[in-house]
């Protein structure tokens, strides 16, 4: 069995992306040219570092978190058939059928 204990992941940082502008994709492009006109060679993984943390940091700069939006689970509308149906089934129990019938 493997006792080894490993950290937890980071939570994922939730951008919102539906607010991209033209900033971004030119500040990608300027990092990664740089990258590409470097003369030394990168490894394979130092190379894929590199690069998702160009992305995370202007991403982090440029691009604002996500916000929840907080949505109601039940709709007013169902509140209302809610309390409609709990009327009838209050009036339907107080009847003498309804009595009769809890009795069993």
């Amino acid at each position: 069995m493997c006792s080894a204990v490993f950290p937890p992941f980071p939570p994922p940082i939730r951008f919102d992306y539906e607010a991209l502008d033209d900033n971004y994709r030119v500040r990608i492009t300027n990092k990664f040219a740089y990258l590409l006109l470097c003369e030394e060679e990168w490894l394979a993984d130092d190379l894929w570092n590199a690069g998702k943390e160009i992305i995370i940091r202007i991403a982090a700069e440029t691009i604002d978190k996500r916000t929840k939006k907080h949505t109601t689970w039940i709709s007013d509308e169902t509140f209302e058939e809610i309390k409609i149906r709990r009327e009838i089934k209050s009036r339907r129990l107080d009847s003498p059928i309804g009595k009769a019938l809890c009795r069993n």
